[in-house]
């Protein structure tokens, strides 16, 4: 595994973490990875300018994993949604480093950031066709709640009946504060 730093994304880093996450999830460049949706969706994931206004906002954050040389890694955005849930999505790796370990270090990361604005839920959304990605974050403790939300994008789909399914880990509340 890379030696690797985390670091809050700011403006200046917009172009380079919408183009990880585009290279990630969409296009040739994804498939060389696991979390490709090429196969399901057409167009970016995100531009500078949405990754920009998502720096922007009150309780978001995007988290940039880097090397010592500063090269982005990974990134992954978290929200807080309200006192106690933590939402997070845009969780990216580059495709050539993905099952080194970058992306469960990014999960450490956001539990760390949950532990220090005091949360007690993470949670996320998924596709619900991703039965690996569902795989994945079951082995990182998450679990599925049944809830079952509309596709934000469908005019991206390729394919019909896309739904995100809802998955939460609840942390212990033995957090530090620092």
């Amino acid at each position: 595994m890379p030696n690797i730093k985390f670091r809050d994304a700011t403006l200046h880093d917009s172009e380079k973490v919408a183009a990880l996450i585009n290279s990630a999830y969409r296009g040739d460049s994804s498939k060389a990875g696991w979390t490709t949706e090429a196969d399901m969706m057409d167009g970016q994931r995100i531009d500078k300018e949405g990754v920009e206004e998502l720096i922007k906002k009150s309780f978001n954050k995007i988290i940039m994993a880097t090397d010592e040389q500063e090269n982005v890694l990974g990134c992954i955005h978290a929200v807080k949604e309200d006192d106690d849930s933590l939402y997070f999505g845009l969780f990216a790796v580059n495709p050539k480093l993905q099952s080194l370990g970058v992306g469960k270090s990014l999960l450490k990361e956001i539990e760390t950031l949950a532990h220090r604005w005091q949360l007690k839920n993470i949670r996320l959304t998924v596709i619900q066709f991703r039965s690996e990605l569902i795989s994945f974050y079951e082995r990182c403790g998450f679990n599925l709640t049944g809830k079952v939300e509309e596709f934000p994008a469908l005019e991206f789909s390729k394919i019909e009946g896309i739904r995100l399914l809802e998955m939460t880990k609840t942390l212990s509340r033995n957090y530090t504060t620092e």
